[in-house]
């Protein structure tokens, strides 16, 4: 039982510390990525499956026009100001500049416009599955509070069963203590019996 209550605390440290590094990696990635060339961009859509899925962040880098191709995938900003990531499906040249065809993978044709390569905003590079959901919790007053409560509970089970490990050692010396007290006491009363 002992064993099994240490490996279940060292288990909720672990947790614990996951919790404080995912959020804390976020936070510093949100606010640091940007100033780096790097944004990242929460999918709120499912037209990129199975490559990227719904709730997934991305990882944006600035890329220069000329080094786009046909299969990268881009995060571009529409003219609604919708952000949206598509892959390259064609390059064109045209008189007034260079347009990309663009199609989500889960799409059945190709995005009805071309689009300028200046409203391209970076070429994804990875993709982490169901962080987003993280990200746009972190985004609501409701989603700290419940991370904080989280990290909150955590440290309190921590808490309860170190106080519970060393109530049991404390327990278990007091007993290793009576039973020497017991065999020194038995030792000198057959000592004294047979003196």
């Amino acid at each position: 039982m002992k064993t099994a209550m240490r490996w279940f605390r060292r288990l909720l440290d672990l947790a614990l510390v996951l919790l404080v590094v995912a959020v804390l990696g976020l936070v510093l990635a949100v606010n640091l990525g940007p100033r780096l060339g790097h944004d990242f961009v929460v999918i709120r859509g499912g037209s990129m499956e199975p490559a990227i899925h719904l709730g997934a962040v991305t990882e944006v880098s600035q890329v220069q026009p000329a080094d786009l191709r046909p299969g990268d995938i881009v995060t571009l900003k529409e003219a609604d100001g919708v952000v949206v990531s598509h892959r390259i499906t064609r390059v064109l040249q045209q008189p007034n500049g260079t347009f990309i065809e663009t199609k989500g993978d889960a799409n059945s044709a190709v995005d009805p416009v071309l689009t300028p390569v200046s409203d391209v905003t970076g070429r994804v590079d990875f993709s982490v599955p169901v962080l987003g959901y993280l990200v746009y919790l972190l985004t609501l007053p409701i989603g700290v509070l419940s991370v904080l409560g989280l990290a909150l509970t955590l440290l309190f089970a921590i808490w309860l069963l170190e106080d519970f490990e060393q109530d049991e050692e404390e327990r278990e010396e007091q007993v290793a203590y009576e039973s020497e007290l017991a065999r020194v006491l038995d030792a000198r009363q057959n000592r004294d019996t047979t003196g």
